[in-house]
């Protein structure tokens, strides 16, 4: 069975997105007089699998949020008002 934890070594965010939208792709083109079949069995769950390893890939690569340490940086949470003077 496909799941999160035995795709994603062999996946980076590039791969796991291009197969994840060949796998829609093909799977919403199927049956409207295309000649692409739609996923079997063992594909099925295998969208679901590329969703999660994308979205953790994608985390990774976030910066952590920022939380106002002093006075002048309550700026960034009221664009209104302006820093202290110094």
């Amino acid at each position: 069975m496909t799941t999160q934890r035995s795709i994603e070594p062999e996946h980076t965010l590039l791969t796991a997105v291009t197969r994840l939208d060949a796998l829609r792709t093909r799977e919403s083109l199927a049956g409207f007089g295309s000649d692409a079949e739609p996923l079997d069995r063992t594909e099925t769950p295998e969208p679901v699998a590329l969703s999660a390893v994308i979205a953790r890939t994608a985390a990774y690569g976030r910066p952590p949020a920022h939380r106002p340490r002093g006075p002048r940086d309550r700026s960034l949470l009221d664009p209104g008002s302006a820093p202290p003077s110094a």
